[in-house]
């Protein structure tokens, strides 16, 4: 018996059972399954503006023995912290919980606002830990010219 099954008890057992009439043994292969775990590596910016996100991130490497059915991706605006403060906790709000391409836009940003995204991988037994961006300011990724050229 294996009490509080996880994914690496995943493997071949073999069974054997004994009576007055005789014995059998047979190999049986043993599946455990799971919620995925978390998408991999850092999400990455394709794109950024004042505006909008291009995020992409790596598949988990575990769906958990089942196929991904969605992407679950959060954004949350973080709040300047003033010194000797604690940052406040994230408020996540939702930008998409359906697709499982590990790609989107993420509209709506308000320029000049430090972001953090999150992704969490879903399958029908549950959904994942989430990966979290690193805080990125919704900008250009290059600096506006100030003047006019003669």
């Amino acid at each position: 018996m294996i009490k509080n099954a996880v994914r690496s008890d995943s493997s071949e057992y073999a069974l054997a059972a004994k009576n007055d009439a005789g014995a059998k043994s047979v190999v049986i292969h043993c599946s455990v399954l799971d919620r995925p775990g978390p998408p991999i590596g850092q999400i990455e910016f394709e794109e950024l503006t004042p505006e909008y996100a291009v995020i992409t991130w790596i598949p988990p490497k575990d769906d958990g023995g089942n196929a991904i059915t969605n992407y679950i991706v959060e954004k949350s605006v973080q709040k300047p912290v003033k010194e000797g403060q604690e940052p406040e906790k994230p408020s996540w709000q939702m930008v998409s919980s359906k697709g499982n391409r590990n790609k989107i836009k993420v509209p709506r940003l308000i320029s000049g606002k430090t972001y953090l995204f999150r992704v969490r991988a879903e399958n029908k037994y549950g959904v994942s830990e989430a990966l979290i961006s690193e805080p990125t300011i919704a900008k250009h990724s290059f600096d506006v010219p100030t003047k006019q050229l003669p």
